[in-house]
């Protein structure tokens, strides 16, 4: 990240890496505990024991908490049944075939298997804190539980290349179906998936986008001051951070 130009996603903007770098050290730094003081898993390096005085605890996900999937999955899973019945309606009317149901389930399945565990766990989890929440070979976070993790870990910010990727992949794994519901003459059922894209985007951008830990993602909407705080706490993600800053 160049800092010749502001990004928005950029927790620095407002404070310099040298002036972060002196509030650091004029704060009090967190020191790891013992991992049997762990009663949730956390982001943080301290183990979550020092939770409850953190500014941030209770306004930013620094918890996996299954609440927080929900939110961001039941647009993404109205979508699922959609399409399921819009497939069904389809075969009924005889514009669909058993052929042509399953090409469209190879080729998105394929895809999507690849889109998760290597696009998107390279381009954009792999520079989330929860991407080291433990030492799993599978993610564990609120969004992409249980996919695989495929890249090595990053704490750098995601740069404009990987966000430009980040959209094009998830604009794909939405468009696809789309297409193929127009293609079979389901355009009732494509209006309905489009309906629900739009309601996904807005109900994440709300509610996740809000409190997500990965701050360089292009649709991160956390608040500044949260960023900073954070940060300052997360001595390994700052410290790439600050690096990317003065690039």
């Amino acid at each position: 990240m160049s800092n010749k130009s502001t990004d928005l996603n950029d927790p620095l903007k407002t404070e310099s890496a040298s002036n972060l770098s002196s509030n650091v050290e004029n704060s009090q730094e967190i020191s790891p505990m013992s991992t049997s003081q762990v009663n949730v898993l956390t982001i943080c390096y301290d183990n979550g024991v020092s939770c409850k005085d953190c500014p941030n605890h209770n306004k930013l996900m620094c918890q996996l908490d299954y609440k927080d999937s929900l939110i961001f999955a039941w647009p993404f899973l109205s979508f699922i049944g959609i399409l399921v019945w819009g497939i069904i309606r389809s075969m009924n009317q005889g514009n669909l075939g058993w052929l042509g149901l399953a090409i469209f389930i190879v080729f998105y399945l394929s895809y999507g298997f690849f889109f998760f565990n290597i696009w998107e766990s390279k381009i954009l989890c792999s520079h989330c804190p929860f991407y080291v929440i433990d030492d799993s070979k599978t993610l564990k976070c609120y969004a992409n539980y249980g996919f695989l993790k495929s890249a090595k870990y990053n704490p750098a910010p995601i740069s404009k290349s990987e966000q430009y990727q980040f959209i094009i992949g998830a604009s794909l794994l939405f468009v696809i179906p789309l297409i193929f519901l127009l293609i079979v003459q389901e355009f009732l059922f494509a209006g309905l998936v489009a309906l629900f894209y739009i309601i996904f985007f807005l109900n994440t951008s709300n509610n996740s986008c809000k409190k997500c830990p990965n701050f360089s993602c292009i649709l991160n909407r956390v608040p500044q001051d949260w960023k900073d705080e954070y940060l300052r706490r997360n001595p390994v993600m700052r410290e790439a951070w600050e690096k990317a800053a003065n690039r």
